[in-house]
């Protein structure tokens, strides 16, 4: 039988929570988004009136699927416009604006995403 060194010391695996905005809409209903699509909606807080290209979103290290969060976040309500914008002749991008029309009641474990674009 294997026996454990006598200085080492095991703790149970903390799992880290997930970051996430509680908010509450002007019809009084509550929605908490979860995960990336916290971040995704922080940051298009963050973005105010202005919004933020698809471009913006990749200078964030966890946003990899901004469509796919954008679309999650429309799911749970949340009002977001899209608009493309021609970056280059060829290249076109999508400007995600948030039509603020709640409250945030409580946010935790939000990561800064580094600003708007």
């Amino acid at each position: 039988m294997r026996q454990q060194a006598p200085n080492s010391i095991h703790e149970p695996h903390k799992a880290k929570s997930k970051p996430f905005i509680k908010v509450k809409r002007r019809d009084g209903s509550v929605t908490t988004a979860r995960g990336r699509e916290a971040q995704t909606l922080a940051h298009l807080i963050e973005a105010g009136p202005a919004g933020d290209t698809s471009l913006g979103f990749s200078n964030a290290k966890w946003a990899r699927r901004t469509s796919g969060y954008v679309f999650d976040l429309r799911k749970l309500g949340f009002d977001i416009q899209t608009h493309m914008e021609q970056v280059e002749v060829d290249t076109r991008v999508a400007r995600y604006v948030l039509a603020v029309d709640f409250d945030v009641l409580e946010t935790g474990g939000i990561q800064s995403s580094g600003g708007a674009s």
